[in-house]
């Protein structure tokens, strides 16, 4: 089941990371261009200069008043350089040392930038601009190295992705928070529905956003419309059980009634006693309708043994010896009711079927509790326990024994989402009951 808090925070950082990467793209552009034209105004300065300090002499030379240059151009390797050409002659800077910058066509007028390697692995950014001074055609490029710029622009953005990432953490924790803070209404509401699940509430009452107040109406009067419900089928299962009691009166005082026939009699007895355990079948699902367990935990120990000693006591016809063991860490959180409709079921059908043995043991699986009950009788075939598999099935007609009691607890077993396996013991030969449920219905 995907988590709708998972899913909002990923969502959120995914959004403000590619938002800061933009940024931070953006930028680091933003930031070179700006460099760019500062050293592009810096280059059309020195360009200006040049023009104005180069000169002609009677004999047709160049001559440059170095006087009205930087004193970066006469440094050798300096990071600025020029290099004026005038028909063949060509006049360095002496910054380039014993080094040349490419040539640049361009006519009077004509400006244009390019980026070329300098000396020492320096990046260059050049400007190349023709003129024409006294009446001769002159091309001046003038260069700058753009290597400490870039590196101070390469600091500043991993500086600046530093203190984004800083800031996108520190904000995505924020958001986290605040999104756990906006949810925790829905874990509230899921905790009253556990509460209205386990019959401790009636209807959900948490204060909601205005957004899932819709969701949670529904929620009240699905649960309103279900207990109406429920509580209108209950009251006729029970009305239809209270006017048959009297019939089923009448008829027990017919089968107890000497002038009938003995085989009418018995027949008598025998119908009453199945619609009678037909009424109490269908008043234990009544009751079970819902699935509201108390949420308590119940102790194994006190609930066999009170069982056991009621049943010896009906069963007083019969020695049996009965072993009980009960493994620590067992203990089962439902409705106690519910679990005495288990075991009752349970060992009655075993006390009825065993010869001189009764075994139950109470062990622990995975997030499960292990009901196991077995006796020495003549249990049943495969053909028969597939049979009492079918709900309501009895083997042995003139026994109150497998069946219908099974079927009750295979109905109380399925609501608590267990498991009922029916077979053969393989320790005392007779019939073996193994019922799984859950340690609890959280």
């Amino acid at each position: 089941m995907r988590s709708l808090q998972s899913w909002l925070t990923t969502s959120l950082v995914v959004t403000l990371v590619v938002l800061f990467v933009l940024i931070w793209v953006a930028g680091s552009y933003a930031i070179g261009r700006i460099v760019d034209q500062q050293v592009t105004t810096r280059l059309e300065h020195d360009m200006e200069a040049l023009a104005a300090a180069l000169r002609f002499d009677a004999d047709g030379r160049a001559v440059i008043k170095h006087d009205l240059l930087s004193p970066v151009f006469r440094k050798p390797f300096s990071g600025h350089y020029f290099r004026i050409a005038a028909g063949t002659e060509v006049v360095r800077s002496r910054s380039l040392w014993d080094q040349d910058l490419p040539s640049a066509a361009v006519t009077p007028g004509q400006m244009r930038e390019r980026r070329l390697p300098g000396p020492r692995e320096q990046e260059l950014l050049v400007l190349d601009f023709g003129l024409r001074k006294q009446q001769r055609d002159v091309t001046i490029s003038v260069a700058e190295d753009q290597s400490p710029a870039h590196a101070d622009i390469a600091r500043l953005q991993w500086r600046f992705a530093v203190l984004a990432a800083t800031l996108l953490l520190i904000w995505i924790a924020i958001q986290r928070w605040l999104v756990r803070r906006g949810l925790r209404t829905l874990e509230q509401v899921g905790d009253e529905l556990i509460e209205i699940q386990h019959g401790r509430r009636s209807s959900v009452q948490v204060d909601v956003p205005r957004e899932i107040g819709p969701l949670v109406e529904q929620i009240n009067r699905l649960t309103r419309l279900t207990a109406e419900r429920l509580q209108r089928h209950r009251t006729a299962v029970g009305n239809l059980a209270h006017a048959l009691k009297t019939p089923l009166t009448v008829l027990t005082r017919l089968a107890d009634d000497t002038s009938l026939d003995g085989g009418v009699r018995a027949e008598i007895r025998d119908n009453t006693r199945r619609i009678s355990g037909l009424i109490d079948r269908e008043l234990t699902r009544a009751r079970m309708a819902g699935e509201t367990g108390s949420g308590s935990p119940v102790s194994w120990h006190d609930e066999i043994g009170d069982l056991v000693g009621t049943l010896e006591k009906i069963h007083r016809d019969k020695t049996l010896q009965v072993d009980v063991k009960v493994a620590e860490g067992t203990e089962f959180t439902g409705d106690r009711d519910d679990l005495m409709e288990v075991l009752a079921n349970l060992l009655d059908n075993a006390f009825k079927w065993a010869r001189s043995k009764v075994s139950i043991t109470v062990s622990r699986g995975d997030d499960q509790v292990i009901l196991s009950v077995e006796d020495d009788g003549p249990g049943c075939t495969e053909e028969q326990i597939e049979q009492l598999a079918r709900r309501g099935h009895r083997i042995d007609e003139s026994t109150l024994g497998h069946g219908l009691g099974l079927s009750i607890v295979a109905e109380i077993v399925s609501l608590y989402k267990g498991e009922v396996v029916l077979g053969r013991s393989s320790s005392l030969g007779g019939f073996q009951a193994v019922v799984r449920l859950p340690r609890n219905m959280h």
